[in-house]
């Protein structure tokens, strides 16, 4: 028996290159070769010319994406800039929180946001999506009341930024 490794639903169409809408019907198809099992996603449209002119799929099914959810960890729609702008200047400042600026950098690898490119004993490096340089931001080692204190200003500075602060815990 062999086991295939096959992705889940990307959502992007893999004819045209769109973006598929959460609640927009879409087609996932299993392509085979002689090494590698391989899933596409077509949008509707693209999957009747796909399908007419290339009949190749192993197999195929439609698909509804589920309605988008509110996360309740979910940081909601932040603007970049400013957080780029917070971690490189506003967070680095003496007066800032302790802890602030590794507790975001940390939370937006988490959130697929950045990407954690290097960790040492003093920073850690993030790199987002589009830049050309990574950017070291302070390495903490937070615990206890430290961590919640971190969390309780990152939230606040969030929430002033416009992103969502998950719902209080007892």
């Amino acid at each position: 028996m062999t086991d295939w490794n096959v992705r889940r639903a990307e959502r992007v169409c893999a004819a045209g290159g769109e973006v598929l809408a959460p609640d927009e019907p879409f087609y996932s198809a299993l392509h085979v070769d002689t090494e590698t099992v391989e899933r596409r996603d077509y949008c509707a449209e693209c999957w009747s010319a796909q399908h007419e002119a290339q009949p190749g799929a192993f197999a195929y099914w439609r698909l509804r994406g589920p309605e988008v959810e509110e996360d309740a960890t979910a940081i909601g729609p932040l603007d970049m800039k400013g957080i780029r702008r917070l971690l490189t200047d506003d967070l680095l400042r003496d007066t800032a929180p302790p802890g602030v600026a590794g507790l975001l950098g940390l939370m937006l690898v988490r959130k697929k946001l950045a990407k954690l490119r290097d960790v040492d004993r003093d920073s850690i490096r993030i790199q987002f999506k589009g830049d050309d340089e990574p950017i070291a931001v302070p390495a903490v080692d937070l615990g206890g009341a430290a961590l919640e204190r971190a969390q309780s200003a990152m939230w606040q500075i969030l929430d002033m930024m416009g992103g969502k602060a998950p719902p209080a815990t007892a």
